[in-house]
């Protein structure tokens, strides 16, 4: 069976596939080739911002271990500060007796000294006392100072001088 070359339908077919081959090579040479190598720069320069990001974010995370650690460092001081200006233990006779040798070397008479109730705080608890003191103004004032810089906290509350 010969090919016959010179039938009108069989012209048309042979022009229908050159034409969809050349539209596919014209598609694939110009258009999906460029794209593709579009695509693989993309891919490339994405590789290479996803390398920077993970280096960027290494950096963060040290620098954010060095704050902390810098930070955990100054709470832990500041801990430490804490625990000598508050004891752990109660130690009021010691205190008691410490304040009323810091009145009697200040000029400072004590015609009272009474203990109030326990006031409970998140971390601490509070042992208020109510005192009496009788002595000139600037006895009193130096008394209020030494009691001031005392190594434990301690706090002269409603102060009225009569």
């Amino acid at each position: 069976m010969a090919l016959n070359t010179s039938n009108p339908k069989f012209q048309k077919a042979i022009l229908i596939v050159l034409v969809i081959a050349a539209a596919g090579y014209g598609y694939f040479a110009y258009i999906f080739g460029p794209k593709q190598e579009n695509i693989k720069t993309v891919e490339a320069e994405l590789s290479k911002v996803e390398q920077s990001l993970a280096t960027a974010r290494a950096v963060v995370q040290a620098v954010d271990t060095l704050l902390l650690s810098g930070e955990l460092s100054k709470r832990e001081s500041e801990l430490a500060l804490a625990e000598q200006l508050i004891p752990e233990k109660e130690n009021l006779a010691e205190l008691l007796e410490t304040i009323t040798t810091i009145g009697q070397e200040d000029g400072v008479d004590f015609t009272l000294v009474e203990p109030k109730a326990p006031v409970q705080h998140e971390i601490y608890q509070e042992r208020p006392f109510a005192m009496t003191l009788r002595g000139g103004f600037h006895q009193t004032a130096r008394f209020l100072a030494d009691v001031a810089g005392l190594q434990q906290v301690v706090k002269p509350t409603k102060l009225s001088i009569a």
